[in-house]
């Protein structure tokens, strides 16, 4: 019977081991079919992430404002819940998506017509701005001949690259369209989704039961509730942070009177997304379109952007998003700066809420381990609060000497 196990222990790591190498030696095949399939699947993907953002409205709504239709004499309309909390989850997406369109979006292409109007002015001014300070510090004319930016070089340089581009407008147009249809399907695939998510959970627990040991399904289905309970919160969380920060960042930038305040705001508000450096990187978007009319109130939007980024990441971002997802801000760093090193920009939006269950796994791990060896853990106070439990009385009267 030993001999039986051993065999089987071996063929399974010989064919882990060939998989592995078969997988690591044509892994840019292995890319580009993973890549294809996934984009035959980009409608369900779409489908799956936006029901899955909508679905949190819905359930604010199914558990607060119409909880009422459940209630004992209206039972005729407790089934036009689900439908209602769908459709208005819908319409509170396009609300913000026609405020977008009526109030941001216009003012944005405003400032970006009144940008690409004044550009050769702003070019001029700011080349004018640095050569002047340069010249103010003491540095040679052959120093600042060799610095000249030559626009009329970048100009051509610009039509060539219009000049290649347009013969792919086609493959673009393609693109653009399949896109549309995707997102169509996507909106679809999302409303059957949230009509019936409960016998869809339903389905795929009892083929988990059926074909799987009752342990090894326990724990799935828990890891994908807490799974399930951080990425809610963490989008929830993120979302909120971004509306305050890019917030703040318009009241800041009115008050100080920069230019473009509402644009710059906007794409710190939509960089704000990416957890705690994405305000960073649509600070320097900002202070590039800023230096372009006022060089001198790009350093100031600098200064006050490195400001108010610190005060999110201190005070805002751990009791927003940290808090929810139950992780404390050196950890948040800690989950970001991997994943994001090993994933990328998916990396980074992921791999919190990952890190919050592996992180919540681990303590509840700990936990069990801690109690089955007899071990008392005094979880309100600090961590110097924790005192193994005394399994002798020897033991005992020393630790309360040693207390003493």
């Amino acid at each position: 019977m030993e001999n039986k196990k051993a065999v089987k222990n071996c063929l399974l790591v010989a064919t882990y081991a060939l998989v592995l190498y078969f997988l690591l030696t044509n892994y840019q095949s292995v890319f580009s079919l993973i890549s294809r399939f996934l984009g035959i699947l980009s409608p369900f993907l779409f489908g799956i992430c936006l029901a899955f953002v909508l679905n949190l409205f819905m359930r604010f709504l199914e558990e607060k404002p119409i909880a009422f239709l459940e209630r004992k004499t209206k039972k005729k309309l407790g089934k036009f819940k689900r439908p209602i909390s769908i459709v208005l989850s819908f319409l509170f997406l396009i609300l913000v998506l026609t405020a977008l369109i009526l109030f941001v979006i216009p003012q944005l292409t405003k400032s970006v017509k009144m940008l690409v109007s004044s550009m050769p002015f702003y070019l001029n001014a700011l080349e004018a701005f640095i050569n002047m300070t340069m010249a103010e510090w003491g540095i040679d004319s052959i120093v600042l001949d060799q610095i000249a930016i030559n626009w009329g070089d970048i100009i051509q340089k610009v039509g060539t690259f219009i000049a290649n581009t347009i013969p792919h407008l086609l493959n673009i147009t393609v693109s653009i369209t399949t896109s549309i249809f995707n997102m169509f399907m996507g909106i679809i695939i999302a409303i059957y989704l949230l009509a019936s998510k409960e016998n869809l959970i339903t389905n795929v627990k009892r083929v988990l039961y059926a074909f799987l040991p009752r342990k090894v399904c326990d724990k799935t289905v828990y890891v994908g509730s807490k799974l399930n309970e951080s990425l809610g919160n963490f989008i929830s969380g993120q979302l909120i942070e971004a509306c305050i920060i890019g917030t703040l960042c318009f009241i800041g930038m009115t008050i100080f009177q920069m230019p473009y305040a509402l644009l710059v705001s906007v794409i710190v508000s939509i960089t704000a997304l990416i957890p705690i450096f994405g305000a960073y990187i649509g600070a320097f978007g900002g202070a590039f379109i800023i230096v372009m009319v006022k060089p001198i109130s790009a350093i100031w939007f600098l200064i006050f952007i490195v400001c108010l980024q610190q005060f999110e990441g201190s005070v805002i971002y751990p009791r927003v998003v940290g808090g929810s997802i139950g992780l404390g801000g050196l950890w948040v760093m800690f989950a970001l700066i991997v994943a994001g090193s090993f994933f990328g920009l998916p990396g980074m939006l992921i791999g919190i809420p990952v890190f919050a269950v592996l992180y919540s796994l681990l303590s509840l791990s700990t936990r069990k381990r801690l109690t089955k060896k007899g071990l008392i853990v005094h979880t309100a106070g600090p961590a110097t609060d924790f005192i193994p439990q005394p399994e002798t009385k020897e033991e005992h009267d020393k630790q309360e000497g040693a207390q003493k």
